[in-house]
């Protein structure tokens, strides 16, 4: 792996997010709107979740703003179902314009969005409005740009990187080493 990236997704695209709404069940309204909750009032588009007390309301910058009481006046499992709903739906419009464009094969195995292209992979794996986002079999920086170019609206919480990452330059100089060994010997 060249690059583990753990991020959320922003609700942004407004015609992903009424797909979703409708395959749920559940009412968009679509104009923004300002909805009093119990403590606080929020501004943004209210979708209305069966046996939800308040609306969830999703802002301009693609936040999720809520208030189920812990759980007393709304079942969370609705909003997980929305959001991992929402971010399934998103990620598979957004990687399938970027796989035809670089003639990558798209797999979907066990709860996990693949993207292949001969020894290069990205793997995507999606829970809730949270997405891991694995590079394998790229190295330097170009494990970067491809993650950029998949043109996700994501929030990194962490990036780590892989040891392949930094792999060109050590390659390089550790085959000018060997050389270097072998002319001495």
């Amino acid at each position: 792996m060249s690059i583990t990236i753990t991020a959320t997704i922003l609700i942004n695209d407004f015609e992903v997010l009424k797909e979703t709404v409708e395959e749920l069940g559940y009412t968009l309204y679509e104009e923004e709107t300002e909805i009093a909750m119990y403590e606080t009032v929020e501004y943004g588009y209210p979708v209305l979740i069966p046996g939800w007390r308040y609306p969830v309301v999703i802002t301009k910058t693609g936040e999720v703003k809520y208030d189920n009481n812990n759980g007393q006046w709304g079942d969370t499992q609705h909003l997980n179902e929305l959001l991992q709903t929402y971010t399934e739906k998103k990620v598979l419009k957004e990687i399938t314009k970027f796989a035809e464009n670089k003639g990558m094969e798209i797999i979907r195995k066990d709860g996990i969005i693949i993207l292949k292209k001969n020894d290069e992979v990205i793997e995507i794996e999606i829970k809730k409005q949270n997405i891991n986002i694995d590079a394998k079999g790229f190295t330097g920086s170009r494990c970067e740009e491809t993650v950029k170019n998949l043109n996700l609206p994501i929030e990194i919480q962490s990036e780590n990187k892989k040891p392949e990452y930094f792999q060109n330059s050590f390659i390089n100089y550790e085959s000018n080493q060997k050389k270097n060994e072998i002319w001495i010997l």
